[in-house]
């Protein structure tokens, strides 16, 4: 399990509607072991702002993780750019005033 480290709350949808988010539960399931479609898997959950695994779940295919870590990767960097560039136009903006 990882708690994030920010104080702010993501937010996750689960069966009972949304949840405040402080965390993700990692399970793995080898072959044939979780009776779900995909064997193999590593299953993600939600841990709820009050510390328990919430009521939702994703499985990710063993032979997918490096796809979905290289897309976490893309769409962070994504945003670090975005906020750079929105520090440097405030900076400018202070400089012009």
């Amino acid at each position: 399990m990882i708690t994030f480290s920010s104080k702010k709350y993501c937010q996750a949808l689960g069966r009972n509607g949304y949840m405040r988010q402080s965390g993700i539960m990692f399970q793995t399931y080898p072959e044939n072991s979780s009776g779900g479609k995909y064997a193999n898997a590593v299953r993600l959950s939600p841990v709820t702002s009050k510390g328990i695994e919430g009521r939702a779940f994703i499985e990710i295919p063993l032979e997918d993780i490096e796809m979905v870590i290289r897309r976490l990767r893309l769409e962070a960097m994504k945003l670090w750019e975005y906020e750079a560039r929105i520090e440097k136009e405030a900076a400018d903006d202070e400089k012009g005033q």
